[in-house]
């Protein structure tokens, strides 16, 4: 008898709604009055200025500041059940140089820049500073810093001139996005339910991160250039968790896919000042126990013996991490290692029962480890010879620790508890086969066989305006003279395509070449020339892309503006802020700045056009590419706000030559890619209604991923099937009416065949 599985497939609609703020609140530190009511037209001064707790904020209140200094903050007994915004006007061009929070709750900073140079501070003093009673605050987009550059600074500057970054003693502490420089100790956060994600933390000289509280996820950040051997013991770290007096217990910590390099590119005068912090340990609990921690998917490039290493660790997993002793600063005595050891302070805690898996370290104290123990998957590099690296990694001596196509870390690993994606957001698990040791998986040979790379123009791009705005001469396909020397430009954010105040998307069409049979799309970038950036704009710009035509005509219903990957449903978004601003801001520029996907977007680029040709793309047919700002315009706002209509960014449209937009495209026989499966792919019944489908096909003989998509490319479902003695499953579908792609791929090959739900 066949063995039939059973797939449910569940689609679902998230709405969120957001409640309108009750009042909205203005400080200008140069034209503002505290003796104002605090309106639009008659702000209040500088932030630091205003006694909060005598205007009687509420719930989903929003205060705006506009530029320059507001001084040293203070909010205290603010409590709110829902949410109180502090938002900066223009990106980061609001500064404050101290903020004290104390008894408050609920309260979120967007885009503020925290500048300790405009204050008075001793190195362990933050600049952001919650008590215990301060919890679910949010940091978002902010920029928290002791000065704007330490490139000259000696090791008796770090010491007089360089403050810590942020220190909250309560709960619920969400950091998003932000940028810690230049500091002492960039984060501590001493409360639970801690959440970090895609932080930058550059330039620091004691800890990085300390993280007290259990039940805590750390996500996605970047830790680099640790200065100065601030202890005589070995005490810098970049992530250290403790709970004094060393007994306690610290449980269900994530740390997952973060970056963490002792120090990127020194430059000569650190080095010549013996400025690198050569005892910074990587990932470490050290007075205390780890409970549940979970250490995944990181890059840990150091020079100190604690790589990884949880003390009293009990049910603990630590997976697929690469521990790697720093190219720059070379000492084979003390190489990073892999460790859970017994807890000896406090009474101490043996080790028992965690796993230790798929990682790549200079050694691990295999020693140490308690009772219970999974040991499996890891890939102990000889320690005694850093050339021996040469053998693992892409480009060792400048520090590009990808695996070589000859690694013996590729398929080196085991397929259990498996996250599902590495370091680089790529799959893990590549081509179905053995998961890879380390935080990358390899994505297979990627050198093309044959000429296979595609440099193509835009086709008739042009601009497309809010269709609730203009409804006449919308869209056109061409630009507008701007700039100088002037040229044909096509605007994006508050002009239309009557020069009105209206928001404005850009949408590039490109015609697509042949796929070569057996090839895929490698690699994929877009390339535009910002020729131009009217005065007051500071929304940035994002990039989607939109279903592929026959036909390269732009629709009124394609334009968008929002917040990134928000969605009008048949797009994909493809990178967040493909254009920031980067000139200052009130003037005009012609900047001629070439813009380009960065890494992320390149590999999401890649899957949204290979997801076109799947739907059923072919040669000549077109696929178009959104450039739209993610802060909507209001044409009532003043020039100040970063709605303002009438200020844009203006991109060099097909007609300019050189600088048209480019789209480059690169196919490969890539050798773990196969051709398309010849035998036969049956779906019955189909069409079929909405319920029971069975599929039959010769590759169910192996894992297989069963994937489904819309013709508009968007992938709505991807399952993992494995057969036993069978050549067919049978899947629930809940689809609405309409016309999909379904397609088999694994080691052996790939299949598709539409299918039809009436």
């Amino acid at each position: 008898m066949n063995l039939k599985l059973i797939y449910i497939l569940v689609f679902s609609f998230c709405f969120v709604n957001y409640s309108n703020a009750q009042t909205t609140y203005y400080c200008d530190p140069i034209n503002g009055s505290n003796s104002n009511d605090g309106s639009q037209a008659t702000p209040f001064s500088a932030f630091g200025s205003v006694n909060w707790a005598s205007v009687s904020l509420e719930d989903n209140d929003v205060i705006y500041l506009l530029d320059g200094n507001h001084g040293e903050g203070y909010l205290g007994n603010e409590v709110f059940t829902n949410n109180l915004l502090i938002k900066s006007v223009n990106f980061q061009q609001a500064v404050l140089s101290k903020i004290q929070i104390n008894n408050s709750n609920h309260i979120t900073f967007e885009d503020i820049k925290f500048d300790a140079s405009l204050g008075s501070f001793s190195k362990e003093e933050p600049i952001v500073v919650g008590n215990d009673n301060t919890n679910f605050i949010t940091l978002n987009n902010c920029l928290i810093q002791s000065a704007d550059d330490s490139s000259t600074w000696t090791k008796t500057d770090w010491y007089n001139n360089s403050a810590s970054g942020i220190q909250f003693r309560g709960s619920n502490i969400t950091l998003k996005t932000n940028t810690f420089l230049n500091l002492y100790h960039a984060v501590e956060v001493r409360g639970n339910h801690t959440v970090m994600h895609n932080n930058l933390i550059k330039n620091f000289a004691a800890d990085a991160i300390r993280g007290l509280g259990s039940n805590s996820i750390y996500e996605n950040n970047v830790i680099k250039n640790c200065f100065i051997d601030d202890y005589t013991i070995q005490h810098d770290d970049a992530f250290q968790a403790f709970i004094l007096p060393g007994n306690g217990i610290i449980s269900n910590v994530t740390f997952r896919n973060n970056t963490i390099i002792l120090f990127e590119n020194p430059s000569q005068f650190v080095i010549d000042n013996d400025l690198i912090g050569t005892l910074m340990q990587g990932v470490i609990i050290t007075d205390g126990n780890a409970e549940g921690w979970v250490v995944e998917n990181n890059l840990i490039s150091s020079n100190q013996s604690h790589g990884i290493t949880l003390y009293g660790a009990q049910n603990c997993r630590i997976q697929n991490n690469t521990v790697i002793q720093t190219p720059h600063v070379i000492l084979l005595d003390d190489v990073p290692w892999i460790s859970v050891q017994d807890q000896s302070k406090s009474g101490g805690r043996v080790n028992k029962n965690n796993i230790i898996r798929n990682n790549i370290a200079g050694r691990f104290t295999t020693w140490t480890y308690g009772s219970n123990t999974i040991d499996e998957g890891n890939l102990d590099i000889n320690q005694g010879d850093v050339a021996n690296y040469d053998i693992y990694f892409v480009d060792y001596v400048n520090g590009n620790f990808h695996q070589k196509e000859t690694s013996p870390s590729i398929n080196y690993g085991v397929n259990t508890d498996i996250y599902a994606t590495d370091l680089d957001g790529n799959t893990r698990i590549f081509n179905n086969e053995i998961v890879d040791a380390g935080c990358y998986e390899f994505q297979g040979n990627t050198a093309p066989n044959s000429s296979g790379v595609y440099e193509i123009n835009s086709v008739g791009d042009g601009n497309v305006s809010n269709p609730a705005v203009v409804t006449t001469n919308n869209p056109t396909t061409t630009g507008i003279g701007v700039g100088t020397p002037s040229e044909s430009s096509l605007f994006i954010g508050g002009r239309d395509v009557n020069h009105d105040g209206n928001t404005t998307s850009a949408i590039l069409p490109f015609r697509l070449p042949k796929r070569p049979t057996g090839q895929n799309v490698i690699d994929a970038s877009l390339k535009v020339n910002l020729h131009y950036v009217k005065e007051w704009i500071t929304s940035n710009i994002d990039l989607y892309g939109l279903p592929f035509s026959t036909s390269a005509t732009l629709n009124s219903s394609d334009h968008f503006d929002g917040a990134f990957t928000t969605t009008n449903g048949t797009d994909t978004a493809i990178q967040d802020n493909y254009i920031t601003r980067i000139e200052a801001n009130g003037s005009i520029f012609t900047p001629e700045r070439k813009v380009l996907t960065n890494s992320t977007g390149k590999s999401a680029l890649v899957n949204y056009i290979t997801a076109q040709y799947d739907a059923g793309a072919n040669e000549g047919d077109y696929i178009f590419l959104r450039l739209n700002i993610d802060v909507p315009i209001n044409p009532s706002a003043t020039s100040a706000l970063p709605t303002a209509a009438s200020h844009f960014y203006a991109i060099s449209d097909e007609t300019t030559g050189m600088n048209a937009p480019i789209l480059t495209l690169e196919f490969s026989s890539n050798l773990s890619i196969q051709n398309q499966v010849k035998d036969k792919l049956s779906i019955y019944p189909n069409p079929t209604n909405k319920g029971i489908i069975t599929i039959k096909s010769s590759l169910f003989n192996k894992k297989t991923n069963l994937e489904i998509f819309s013709l508009r490319g968007r992938l709505l479902y991807k399952q993992e099937i494995q057969t036993v003695n069978s050549n067919q499953a049978q899947i629930i579908i809940n689809l609405s009416s309409g016309v999909y792609l379904l397609k088999l791929t694994n080691e052996l090959g790939f299949q598709s065949q539409k299918l039809i739900v009436n």
